[in-house]
Formats: C-alpha cells, structure tokens, sequence
C-alpha cells in the first residue's frame, strides 16, 4: 500500500492493507470483496491473526502509532515477533475502520487527509 498512499503515514495505509484484507477474507476469490459486515470481519482477522493462548489483544499506543514516519515503523516491526507485530498493525486496522464507518465527518477528514 505505500506505493499507492506514499504521502499518507504507515499507520493510514498499512490500516487501509488490513481492511482490504478483512473485506476479502474468509475464502473470498481473489479480487471480491464484501465490505457488508466490517465489523464482524475485523473481529474474526483480529481473533484468526492473535496468539491463541492469550485472553486479549493488544495494540500499539494510538499516539505513538499515529506519529511514525515510514523509517520509524520499518525499525518497529523489524524488531517484533510474530504477535507483538500484529499490535501496531491491529491498531491501524482499527483506526482505518474508525475513519470509513464513522459517517460524514470522518470520511471528510480522511478526504482531507489524502
């Protein structure tokens, strides 16, 4: 995705990869999407993606994550394992979903945005 949102900030379009990837999911064909029931799809990509021995999902500081540039994220998830990489993705994830469902306003800021 960065090659197609350069200007926009990792959280913004690796966010826009998971919630392309939520829409798509669940045996989709390659190409179909079905964005009908976001947040079902989020919850089920969320649970399918999180260390099954742990009770909850963690996400990384929203102001933290907010603020990398695309040299800062890079140096964050190069030094993660597996699940504590999925903390800052899980949070773009949820902030790319904040911003397409959360009517008029939101979707505006995002046109802004980009």
């Amino acid at each position: 995705m960065h090659g197609y949102l350069p200007r926009t900030k990792p959280w913004f379009y690796e966010g826009v990869a998971e919630y392309l990837a939520a829409a798509h999911g669940n045996g989709g064909r390659p190409g179909e999407f079905d964005f009908t029931q976001m947040e079902q799809k989020i919850r089920q990509r969320i649970e399918r993606h999180s260390d099954p021995s742990s009770e909850k999902t963690t996400i990384t500081n929203l102001t933290s994550l907010i603020e990398k540039n695309f040299h800062a994220w890079h140096q964050n998830v190069s030094t993660k394992d597996h699940y504590e990489l999925l903390e800052p993705y899980t949070g773009s994830l949820l902030l790319a979903h904040y911003f397409f469902h959360g009517g008029k306003e939101r979707l505006t800021e995002v046109q802004k945005y980009l």
